[in-house]
C-alpha cells in the first residue's frame, strides 16, 4: 500500500476502510462559506429603504417644522438642501378647526391634562354632553422646541352619530401652560 504516515483510516458501516487526512491538511468549505456571508453583509448593509410617510401622502408639513419666533440676535444660516419651513400661526385660523369651536374647547380641556403628565400617558376621553361628540385625545412624543421649549405631539378623535374625525398637531410650552401651536384634520390611508 505505500507509505500512510500521517493518515488515518477512517471506517465506514461496511467495514471499508477509507484514507482520512489530518485537520490541518483538510480543505475546509466552512470557512468559505463563513467569509462569503460575512462579506454578503458587509456589502449589503448600505442598503436600505425609505418608506412612504404619513406627511408626504397628505402634502402637509409634519409637527415640528413650524419655527418659533426667534430672538433678535439670531442669524442662521439655511442651505439649499434645507426648507426652510413656512412660520406657522400661533393659533389655530377661526374656521379652519377639524371640530366645531365648543367641542374642541371640550376636547383641549384634556388634552392639557395629558400634556400636564410627564409619563408617556394613554388616551384620554373626552365628551361634550351639548352637542353629543365625544372622543380621545393622546399625547404622543416629546420633541424639543426652540428657545429651551418642550413640544408634545398630539393625536385626537371625536365621534358623533357613528361618524368619525381625527386630528393631530403639536403643543409647547417653556413656562407655564401647554399652547397648541399646530392643528389640523389627519387623514388615515
Amino acid at each position: 500500500m505505500g507509505d500512510t504516515s500521517g493518515v488515518r483510516h477512517v471506517y465506514s458501516e461496511s467495514g471499508e476502510a477509507r484514507p482520512c487526512l489530518p485537520a490541518r491538511d483538510r480543505p475546509c468549505p466552512n470557512r468559505l462559506t463563513v467569509f462569503v456571508v460575512a462579506g454578503a453583509c458587509l456589502f449589503l448593509q448600505g442598503c436600505t429603504v425609505a418608506l412612504p410617510s404619513l406627511w408626504e401622502r397628505a402634502n402637509v408639513a409634519p409637527p415640528g417644522t413650524a419655527q418659533m419666533a426667534q430672538p433678535a440676535g439670531d442669524d442662521t444660516v439655511t442651505t439649499g438642501s434645507v426648507r426652510r419651513p413656512a412660520e406657522a400661526p400661533a393659533t389655530t385660523p377661526a374656521g379652519s378647526l377639524p371640530i366645531p369651536q365648543a367641542d374642541w374647547d371640550a376636547a383641549k380641556g384634556v388634552l392639557m391634562q395629558a400634556l400636564a403628565d410627564p409619563a408617556d400617558t394613554p388616551s384620554l376621553p373626552w365628551s361634550n354632553a351639548q352637542s353629543g361628540m365625544s372622543g380621545t385625545v393622546t399625547a404622543l412624543q416629546r420633541a424639543g422646541g426652540n428657545a429651551g421649549q418642550t413640544c408634545r405631539d398630539f393625536l385626537g378623535s371625536a365621534i358623533k352619530e357613528g361618524k368619525e374625525v381625527w386630528f393631530d398637531g403639536r403643543a409647547c410650552r417653556t413656562t407655564g401652560p401647554w399652547a397648541v401651536l399646530e392643528l389640523r384634520p389627519w387623514r388615515r390611508s
